[in-house]
């Protein structure tokens, strides 16, 4: 993928630090820029170790986050090869991902659970917008930043709506994935939210709104048994957001641009706009 931005060209202009993140072929570290002082987060992926699809994944990860620019979207600073490795240099997301974030700060606010999910819901409508279908929304994949920010992360399994080849494969998490897409069926941007519907159900109950499958098709079996009925004390207007996001039929889910509409929303823009206008006029 042609680099937008080649600012670094070696590992040896960072300090590494302490591993943040692993798995498979990657690892994630804090890393220092030694001339500018700003703190990343460098994504190590050893190439031998990766196999011919890895590599396109990667090829096509690496198009697609570097074409995006949103408040809501972690920043890919830039990409580079040296030697054996790969590197990924990232914006630092101090607060880690929001999984984590959840546990450690058990358990999340109403206020919390709405900031983290409507921001998730923009930086879901950006991509949207430029035509990407994220595929793999989950907590695992937003980052909260030093200012306790939701941004999407992670577009491994992200496609580009002309790509319909791509978007026919099944992919991304069982419990996050649409019945279209654990079909295997042509997927577009609905799945996106019905994955915003599970988000929604489990940052309120701690757990998701189905059982959890350990095959595609057992996941469907347990979608068609039925959504787990909600806890006392949520809102009917959160009880009725979630059941429409997760209506089985494609058609039947609101949009990303519809759910910003959304009274619930648009109640909590309301809310951040006075809180700017409060500390406008005290500062």
């Amino acid at each position: 993928p042609i680099r937008k931005n080649e600012k670094f060209s070696s590992v040896s202009q960072f300090t590494l630090g302490p591993k943040i993140g692993d798995g498979g072929f990657a690892r994630v570290h804090k890393a220092i820029d030694k001339q500018s002082g700003t703190e990343y987060a460098l994504k190590i992926m050893h190439i031998p170790s990766m196999s011919e699809g890895d590599i396109q994944n990667i090829e096509k990860e690496l198009d697609i986050h570097s074409s995006l620019d949103s408040p809501f979207v972690i920043k890919l600073v830039d990409f580079f090869q040296e030697k054996e490795n790969l590197y990924m240099i990232l914006e630092m997301a101090e607060h880690g991902n929001l999984y984590s974030y959840m546990y450690k700060n058990y358990k999340l606010s109403p206020d919390q659970i709405r900031h983290f999910w409507i921001q998730t819901l923009q930086g879901i409508g950006y991509l949207h917008s430029v035509g990407v279908y994220m595929r793999d929304l989950k907590p695992e994949n937003i980052l909260i930043d030093k200012q306790k920010n939701a941004k999407l992360c992670d577009f491994g399994w992200a496609s580009r709506m002309s790509d319909e080849e791509y978007r026919s494969l099944a992919g991304g998490t069982f419990i996050y994935m649409s019945p279209e897409n654990l079909r295997g069926e042509l997927q577009g941007l609905a799945s996106d939210m019905w994955s915003m519907g599970v988000l929604l159900y489990e940052l309120v109950h701690y757990s998701e709104p189905f059982k959890l499958g350990i095959s595609a098709e057992e996941q469907l079996e347990y979608i068609q048994q039925g959504r787990k009925e909600f806890g006392y004390g949520v809102p009917e207007i959160v009880q009725n957001l979630v059941t429409s996001l997760l209506s089985e039929k494609e058609e039947d889910r609101p949009s990303a641009q519809q759910v910003l509409e959304n009274y619930w929303v648009q109640e909590y823009f309301e809310i951040k706009n006075a809180e700017k206008r409060r500390n406008v006029y005290f500062t």
